[in-house]
């Protein structure tokens, strides 16, 4: 049992190293200085395509910026594709989401499928940062692309095309969604406030960085798969491996997309993570007093920086 540990450990490593041994440029400067693997320089030739729309989340927070609900607001919303999606992802009816954009207007707290509620009481901040990012589109998609096709092998010449719709209010505790789009390509609908809720640093350059992470691993996952698709390395049965290579080949294709989905800073223990970046959320019922009013600290002092009470 120790050796197949230890094989499953040297494949899957060695899938991500070969396109992250050392090379004589330099990795870019992101976020600090970055040393993660994903940040340095593309070998390969793929060809990547990225659009990014911030339409949907701008008109959501135009309406949420009104002094009280129109009713006409959330039915305009719904003809956005982003929207569209989400309630579909939810498995609930148009009028949920109508219900519970109108309840962000309220000065109660109700339970809500689309929380509306949280975005609209830090609106102008979230503003403030939509605007930010959007004026720094074309950074975002080069460090996105790059990152992207920063862990394919020199030979992958492959093409994949990725849409980005910004919005708020996805439905569950994930930050993104992702779908076929009829062209042939993906999309990914990204909760513009649950992706940088938790972000250490309320400067533009680390939402940049965060935004990118999220971005490039499902770049990283088209590309990956298509580089497999076309090898024929990967089409082949190796004898040598028996029973082993379904196994092998499963763990061998899936840690590079993981390695985006790497923690970059420990969890605290008894708290819930999810997302990429992996990010706390909530905290286990059998949590200790401390660890419980820590992670309610910590939900308060983000609370803070939204509502710019507390900028770094």
């Amino acid at each position: 049992m120790r050796r197949l540990t230890l094989l499953l450990l040297a494949i899957s490593m060695g899938c991500a190293g070969g396109s992250t041994a050392p090379r004589s440029a330099q990795a870019p400067s992101v976020a600090g200085g970055s040393r993660a693997p994903y940040d340095s320089p593309p070998e390969s030739k793929a060809s990547i395509t990225i659009e990014i729309d911030g339409k949907t989340a701008r008109q959501i927070l135009e309406a949420l910026a009104h002094p009280r609900t129109d009713g006409s607001d959330p039915k305009v919303l719904q003809n956005q594709r982003a929207v569209a999606l989400a309630i579909r992802d939810s498995s609930r009816t148009p009028d949920v989401f109508e219900r519970d954009f109108a309840a962000a207007f309220q000065s109660e707290n109700h339970p809500a499928v689309f929380d509306f509620k949280s975005v609209r009481d830090h609106q102008e901040r979230w503003q403030v940062l939509l605007d930010g990012v959007l004026s720094r589109k074309e950074d975002l998609i080069r460090l996105s692309r790059q990152r992207g096709a920063s862990l394919l092998p020199a030979d992958a010449d492959v093409s994949a095309r990725l849409d980005v719709d910004f919005t708020f209010a996805l439905p569950g505790l994930d930050d993104h969604l992702v779908v076929r789009t009829p062209e042939g390509g993906e999309l990914i609908v990204v909760d513009f406030a649950k992706a940088l809720s938790d972000a250490e640093s309320a400067a533009l350059d680390a939402q940049i960085s965060r935004l990118s992470r999220l971005i490039a691993g499902e770049v990283c996952r088209l590309t990956w798969t298509a580089y497999r698709d076309a090898s024929p390395s990967w089409k082949k049965p190796d004898p040598q491996l028996g029973q082993l290579e379904p196994l092998l080949k499963l763990v061998a294709g899936t840690s590079p997309i993981g390695l985006f989905g790497v923690v970059t800073r420990p969890i605290p223990d008894f708290n819930i993570a999810t997302g990429i970046p992996a990010r706390p959320v909530s905290i286990k019922p059998n949590a200790p007093t401390a660890a419980r009013e820590a992670f309610e600290e910590r939900e308060e002092r983000a609370t803070a920086r939204m509502r710019g009470d507390a900028l770094p």
